[in-house]
């Protein structure tokens, strides 16, 4: 009598034999009938499993109880199973499958407006079909005080690997909940609910062997990580170390998507193992140099990570210029033959700039004045978008330059029409005067 899904084996069991009439397989069961003989038997290699022995589960809600609720039924393996159940003639039903002598966890998920008693409840190892959770579904206050939930936000999370479960955790009017999600597919939505004008605040996932990157508010993507072995090494020609062209005792930058993420040192054999991300974009800087890195296939160094220092150590280094800053007012009167320069802020700034970079400078307002632009010996420089900003590479031919940030004063200057006939007749009356004068003292000695 050995049920249809017991575990695959060898089975020993005895029988007895009619002493009479004809010895059938049919009667070997009948052991009310007298037994000329005990035999022994064999069952073998049958055909079934240990994981196929199975009970069902049953659950039942009665009382007030929602339009719809998530059950669920999580196993000793901490498996979540969920489903989706609706009332029929007042009443919630539903069931699971469970394995043979396994404890379960069987409950209902947190629905808005309605509490349940109890809402799970541990059960008892299944040694069979009888067991049942129950439960009683009360329509809460909470539902007639408070507007109905609404959708909040939707958390999308994606690089998952189909039915991977995720933990995270979020805040909604200052309560925290702590929840699992199961991926279906590559990605999993996480909606979030609550009062109308709600924020979700604090949402994090656990990163516990994960690289996590946000790419807005509601979108993360997820990558494993992994183990890399590096091996430094130094050679102009070849992509490969050896036992010969080792360095080590290297300090290196990681870079992940242009970010700064970890510092490896390699040891005395130009080793070091890390974990990192399992994305693409990783790469190795050297004094802030980037490093060339090529997976080593074969050698003394199989499955590392070669990372040659041809180009950082053989880099001659920077090159730097000399460039003179002014802030200056220039000067052009009409009667000026030559206009004239002054600085209007702190006098003349040397500032020492690196070759191949890109250095950005920004006027400041000054009162009385308006801003003109930027020049390199006579040339502009400024941004056309925005006057007082100008961005430029830095090239060897600047070395010893002025950069001038030139403005002009506001004051609006006379017509040269205008200072003509002003001089002279100021120089008129002057003659006149003179001659006032004259003509009083020989007056005066004639007395």
């Amino acid at each position: 009598d050995a049920a249809s899904s017991s575990p695959s084996g060898d089975y020993t069991f005895n029988y007895g034999l009619p002493a009479d009439g004809p010895k059938t397989v049919p009667e070997i069961a009948d052991l009310y009938k007298p037994c000329a003989a005990m035999l022994l038997g064999t069952i073998a290699n049958t055909e079934v499993y240990s994981n196929d022995v199975s009970y069902t589960v049953t659950g039942i809600v009665t009382g007030d109880v929602p339009a719809s609720a998530r059950v669920y039924c999580i196993n000793p393996q901490g498996v979540e199973m969920s489903k989706t159940v609706t009332p029929t003639a007042g009443v919630l039903n539903f069931s699971f499958t469970v394995k043979r002598g396994a404890s379960v966890e069987i409950g209902i998920d947190d629905t808005p407006g309605y509490s349940f008693t109890p809402q799970k409840q541990q059960l008892p190892s299944a040694y069979s079909d009888a067991l049942t959770f129950s439960s009683v579904a009360a329509e809460s206050a909470w539902a007639v005080d408070r507007s109905t939930p609404v959708l909040l936000e939707t958390i999308e999370v994606s690089g998952l690997s189909d039915g991977f479960v995720i933990s995270f955790r979020y805040s909604v009017a200052g309560t925290t909940a702590a929840m699992q999600a199961r991926a279906a597919g590559a990605s999993v939505s996480i909606p979030i609910y609550g009062a109308d004008g709600n924020v979700v605040e604090n949402f994090s996932i656990s990163d516990e062997g994960l690289y996590l990157k946000w790419t807005d508010a509601t979108h993360v993507s997820i990558a494993s990580m992994i183990s890399v072995t590096v091996v430094t090494f130094y050679d102009t020609d070849a992509d490969q170390p050896s036992i010969d062209n080792v360095v080590g005792g290297q300090t290196l930058q990681v870079f992940v998507e242009g970010a700064a993420y970890a510092i490896i040192v390699t040891d005395s054999n130009g080793k070091a193992t890390t974990t990192l991300p399992d994305v693409a974009g990783i790469a190795f800087k050297l004094s802030g140099l980037s490093v060339d890195s090529t997976p080593i296939a074969s050698g003394a160094y199989e499955g590392c990570l070669g990372l040659n220092l041809k180009e950082v150590i053989d880099y001659p280094g920077p090159t730097y210029v000399t460039v003179t800053i002014r802030y200056i007012a220039t000067s052009s009167l009409q009667n000026q033959a030559v206009p004239t320069n002054v600085d209007i802020l702190s006098g003349p700034t040397t500032v020492t700039l690196t070759v191949g970079e890109t250095q950005t400078c920004q006027a400041p307002e000054v009162e009385g004045f308006t801003f003109s632009g930027w020049y390199i010996n006579g040339v502009s420089k400024s941004d056309s978008r925005d006057l007082h900003i100008c961005s430029f590479p830095v090239t060897k031919d600047m070395d010893g330059a002025t950069l001038l940030a030139s403005y002009a004063s506001i004051t609006p200057e006379p017509p040269k029409e205008d200072i003509g006939p002003t001089i002279a007749m100021v120089a008129m009356a002057v003659i006149i005067a003179l001659v006032a004068l004259v003509y009083v003292l020989v007056q005066t000695r004639r007395y």
